[in-house]
């Protein structure tokens, strides 16, 4: 999968594993990438260059995730930049704080290189749109309140990457149960073939 033009990209990740599978996977689709291993080198590089696009993990150390997009957020230079979050997060109180840091979308980990380059593609070429400074409302789920921008779009933007995430993690699941059932229908017949030997012997011991 190509990108129709070349964009440079900011990658911060801890995990240098990660980091460089998420490399990999945006060169291959014609990206320039620059690597950042926390929040801190992230905004050191973002003093150095100009990107088109932030994707950081969540949880690392010095800076995480969500600090470093308020930061970018508090910076008018930066502050145009979008910036996806990549996290294995997945609690309400996790989404909220993701809403509150100014991200323009996130993904959840583990996810399919073809999921995360749709979202890039999506975010590429756009800018970030500012809400109301200190404007928020108060939602309820599952007994608890969470504040957030009091901006339907904006709000409306990170559930519909929340819904897209639930499909894809049960499309996952599915594949998952698939491959089990298989598995499981192989071993029943590989486990039938030893037992009908058994038999046969057995009922010739016992003729």
């Amino acid at each position: 999968m190509q990108a129709t033009q070349s964009s440079s990209i900011l990658v911060v990740e801890d995990s240098l594993v990660q980091r460089t599978m998420l490399r990999r996977t945006l060169v291959d689709a014609g990206h320039e990438v620059v690597e950042a291993g926390d929040g801190v080198q992230g905004l050191a590089a973002l003093e150095e260059a100009r990107f088109d696009l932030i994707i950081s993990d969540v949880e690392m150390p010095e800076m995480d995730g969500c600090e470093l997009c308020q930061a970018v957020r508090r910076d008018p230079r930066l502050a145009p930049i979008p910036v996806m979050l990549v996290t294995a997060l997945t609690s309400p109180a996790d989404l909220a704080r993701g809403i509150m840091a100014g991200a323009d979308t996130y993904i959840t980990k583990p996810y399919r290189t073809d999921a995360l380059l749709t979202r890039v593609d999506a975010l590429l070429g756009t800018e970030h749109q500012p809400v109301s400074a200190g404007a928020t409302c108060t939602v309820s789920f599952a007994g608890e309140s969470y504040d957030v921008p009091a901006d339907p779009q904006y709000t409306l933007n990170f559930l519909l990457a929340t819904y897209e995430n639930v499909v894809e993690q049960n499309r996952e699941l599915d594949q998952l149960n698939q491959q089990k059932n298989q598995f499981l229908g192989m071993a029943a017949h590989d486990m039938r073939n030893p037992l009908f030997v058994i038999e046969q012997f057995s009922a010739l011991l016992t003729g």
